[in-house]
């Protein structure tokens, strides 16, 4: 199983269970997730220490970095070290509430705030200005161990029975389930996970993943073998539609005690169809979908079908995938999206054609040339050898595109080392 982990994620640094410390781990996942992006709910993720080489399989909901933004009433800024704004919601040390700021106003060397406790009462607090540079000031953090269910590797924290910070760094499975937190001090506690986050023991987890299947997704039930190991269900066979992949992590994902599901599920279609037939449904779903699907490339292969485009919401990146593997015939399906608005993809569009036009300048050849673009603005950079050159830079960007705000920082040097180009940044 673990040979299908195939990309890799910048590292991070995780409690390993065989080190018992905090050290760099490598990341590596079965499907392409961009930097900056979540990752599909139940996606797996390697984790191997670079000291022990300990291998452990993680989920993408049990790590802050590949998961949505957490629910606003289950992170708080904590009065007395917070920058506090209307709505936020926060917790108040010492008389141990949470609530919602409801009114601020500032005086001379101090701020007045009008809070709502959870209750519905009202009281008032005030505290010394804090500036936006303070350690905590823009922080929302999750109070332990009240809030330790759905506490992620990653999160920020306040222990409220410390009283201090720290950071969600480890789950550790096995007799007792545990998420590791790293204190400010640099300390190492253990908190257990509540009932809820208990993994339940193997031969249960197989028993009731089987009935599971059996009773909502019978036609291809028989076909599927299951193991249990620490809460995760691996799940091997042949299935009849790409799409019954799908409902089968979902229906295992919700049997009390897992944690996640991994498969290596074969599709053996009961009818096939040309990669023509399959190509062109696909396209029909794509342009179908809201519009909202642009820079297209599709390859299809004996069923097998790679998709990389540009969208325009979390939403489309987050259905498109759920919709386009319904399509009859599909052995596998990748869909790579990467959101960006299309007015940025027009204005690169235009940067490349001003590229294209500056090459073809006489004046310019010899040069090293970078264009980057933002908000409507074109900025060149790099080095030429006169001040003619970047004069001749200036009038080729303007002339490709007199819509573009073009700014000009190229530097004008004796003599320029190196290969010539000239690029989009």
């Amino acid at each position: 199983m673990l040979k299908h982990f195939i990309f890799n994620l910048n590292s991070s640094h995780v409690f390993c269970g065989q080190c018992k410390i905090i050290c760099e781990h490598h990341l590596k996942s079965r499907i392409r997730i961009y930097a900056g992006t979540t990752a599909p709910k139940g996606e797996p993720i390697l984790a191997i220490c670079t000291k022990c080489k300990f291998k452990q399989i993680y989920f993408s909901q049990e790590f802050t970095r590949f998961s949505p933004p957490h629910s606003p009433n289950s992170i708080f800024k904590i009065v007395g070290f917070s920058r506090l704004k209307v709505n936020d919601w926060v917790y108040m040390p010492g008389d141990s509430f949470v609530g919602t700021i409801k009114s601020r106003f500032r005086l001379k060397d101090k701020e007045v705030y009008n809070i709502i406790r959870e209750d519905g009462s009202e009281t008032s607090y005030s505290t010394p200005v804090i500036t936006d540079y303070a350690p905590h000031a823009n922080l929302f953090f999750r109070l332990l161990p009240a809030y330790t269910y759905g506490t992620r590797i990653g999160d920020p924290i306040f222990h409220i029975h410390r009283n201090t910070f720290g950071k969600a760094v480890g789950l550790i499975y096995g007799k007792n389930d545990r998420l590791a937190v790293q204190l400010a001090d640099n300390s190492i506690i253990l908190l257990e996970l509540p009932p809820a986050m208990q993994i339940a023991p193997n031969k249960t987890l197989i028993e009731e993943a089987q009935h599971a299947l059996k009773t909502q997704l019978a036609d291809e039930a028989d076909g599927i073998a299951l193991s249990a190991n620490l809460g995760v269900l691996v799940a091997q066979g042949t299935c009849k539609y790409l799409s019954s992949i799908s409902k089968l992590k979902n229906i295992l994902a919700q049997i009390p005690g897992v944690r996640g599901v991994m498969d290596n599920i074969v599709v053996q279609p009961p009818e096939r169809y040309s990669d023509e037939i399959i190509t062109n449904q696909i396209k029909k779903l794509i342009w179908s979908y809201q519009n909202s699907v642009f820079n297209v490339k599709l390859k299809c292969e004996n069923g097998n079908v790679e998709i990389n485009a540009l969208c325009r919401n979390e939403t489309t990146r987050r259905e498109l995938p759920d919709i386009l593997e319904k399509t009859p015939g599909l052995i596998t399906l990748s869909v790579n999206l990467r959101i960006k608005s299309e007015d940025e993809f027009e204005q690169r569009n235009k940067a490349l054609k001003m590229a294209q036009n500056l090459r073809k300048n006489p004046a310019l050849q010899g040069t090293q040339i970078r264009i980057a673009y933002l908000d409507n603005t074109a900025t060149l950079e790099g080095l030429v050898t006169s001040a003619s050159q970047k004069q001749a830079a200036t009038l080729a960007a303007i002339w490709s595109n007199k819509n573009l705000k073009i700014i000009n920082n190229i530097s004008v040097i004796d003599h320029i080392q190196g290969n010539a180009y000239i690029k989009v940044a």
